[in-house]
């Protein structure tokens, strides 16, 4: 996690993830990120592939732009976050 300014703040936003968070308040109170600052991490974790973020079918793409919009869950090339979690907090 060297590309990060932060690994401690985005190791917690990935565990609360990996451990069942899904909508952008969920993750905000298990990773005890604040909502404000929570935005910024998001929006960098699905360009590294790591988390994805879902929509409802006939969400609009302004309404996508909104991070408190979509649920995210883990990325489909990321490692297995519970496996690499539990590793890292070891």
């Amino acid at each position: 996690m060297s590309e990060f300014r932060d690994p401690t703040t985005y190791n917690g936003i990935l565990s609360a993830i990996a451990f069942g968070a899904t909508s952008f308040n969920e993750i905000s109170q298990k990773s005890f990120v604040a909502p404000t600052k929570l935005t910024a991490y998001l929006k960098v974790l699905p360009d590294m592939r790591l988390v994805e973020r879902e929509y409802p079918a006939l969400t609009s793409t302004k309404m996508q732009g909104n991070a408190a919009r979509g649920l995210y869950s883990r990325g489909r090339k990321a490692p297995d976050l519970m496996t690499w979690t539990t590793l890292n907090t070891r």
